[in-house]
């Protein structure tokens, strides 16, 4: 079970639309939460996920020990209810398929794709209300390329303190490194309610970190 997976490449029948933002966060369930993908004490190597009619079904790959100290790879299926701490409905209102990646003991990651960077911000949000811990470790954008679609730049966002990650994370969504942008430093302040110095001298942390120019093709100057 990896987490450096390949942006999808194209569209089914159906109801489509095109994901433009790769992101992955990880994150603990509320403690009140019975989450069976947490609930495992040996190696969890790959989850497969389906909510229907109000319940979630799992299929967890676990590899454990036997008697004998040998490993042995067993397929746990759970069906638990959805209720109002689970945080894979709040990926499926806007519209994102959540796709557990990696299971520890004291959290999960979780990948998905977004079709509207605006939503990256409001995501955030309401999954701060479902989960006790949540952090953005990795950022992708996702462009079309001759018809094709193909990763342009990885932004790995586990070294940034939590503010700079809520920063970025807002700077990304209003369209500070869009070109060109779709929001000036002053916006942004007035945003996060912080002064124009200050959030310049934030933002040339967070990008002397992860070198976010790039993220937009090209240096800035503000």
């Amino acid at each position: 079970m990896g987490t450096d997976k390949e942006p999808p490449s194209g569209e089914s029948e159906g109801s489509t639309s095109s994901q433009h933002l790769y992101v992955e966060f990880e994150l603990r369930s509320m403690a009140s939460l019975d989450c069976p993908i947490e609930g495992f004490d040996d190696e969890v190597t790959n989850t497969n996920q389906q909510s229907a009619g109000g319940d979630c079904h799992t299929d967890t790959t676990v590899d454990r020990a036997d008697a004998d100290d040998e490993r042995d790879t067993e397929i746990v299926h759970t069906e638990t209810g959805v209720d109002d701490d689970c945080h894979c409905p709040v990926f499926l209102d806007f519209g994102c398929i959540p796709e557990v990646t990696a299971v520890t003991d004291d959290h999960i990651v979780i990948q998905t794709y977004l079709s509207d960077r605006e939503q990256l911000t409001d995501l955030v949000e309401d999954l701060k209300t479902v989960t006790e811990t949540l952090s953005l470790r990795r950022l992708m954008r996702v462009e079309a390329v001759d018809g094709e679609q193909s990763q342009t730049i990885t932004l790995d966002l586990s070294t940034l303190t939590e503010l700079e990650q809520e920063t970025a994370v807002i700077a990304v969504g209003a369209g500070y490194y869009q070109e060109p942008r779709e929001t000036t430093i002053t916006e942004l302040a007035d945003q996060l309610e912080v002064s124009k110095s200050g959030l310049s001298r934030r933002l040339s942390a967070i990008e002397s970190k992860l070198a976010l120019g790039a993220f937009a093709g090209g240096d800035r100057t503000r």
